[in-house]
């Protein structure tokens, strides 16, 4: 008989209900931290374009950036808090590595508002690209923030 699956490797036990239960709980409190920063974003984004005159890709880079500081002390300080570990402290170096593994969120949210813009409303639009970001900053955010309380 062949099997479909491998077998479960012994390197990495299941996961528990309590380490799921935090994972979810991180999720929602990323997800509430996005929101935020998502009305962040896009107040600074809708003043920029349509009062100042800026375009698209530049209004939207500025939003991003003001939204990433306030991500980067929001998640630091609550969502990725760990029991036991020392408190949060930004560094200028840490949040420096915040914003560079972010930028790779920048990039997709930019792309995605360019080639929505012209096909959708601009705010519909907006809020795909705030979408799209959303997926890969978490992963960028997770991994700094676990391996510094891991460390």
């Amino acid at each position: 008989m062949t099997r479909l699956l491998p077998p479960p490797s012994p390197a990495r036990p299941p996961r528990s209900w309590r380490e799921r239960g935090r994972s979810v709980l991180e999720m929602t409190r990323f997800a509430s931290v996005g929101l935020i920063n998502s009305g962040i974003d896009t107040g600074v984004f809708a003043a920029l374009h349509w009062l100042a005159g800026w375009p698209l890709p530049l209004a939207n880079t500025a939003g991003f950036l003001v939204a990433v500081i306030n991500s980067y002390l929001l998640n630091g300080a609550w969502t990725f808090r760990r029991p036991g570990h020392p408190a949060f402290a930004p560094s200028l170096r840490q949040g420096a590595l915040f914003a560079l593994a972010n930028l790779g969120g920048l990039v997709v949210s930019t792309v995605v508002l360019v080639a929505l813009a012209p096909v959708m409303p601009v705010l519909a639009a907006k809020a795909c690209a705030i979408g799209a970001g959303f997926v890969w900053n978490y992963g960028a955010s997770r991994r700094l923030f676990v391996a510094r309380a891991a460390g």
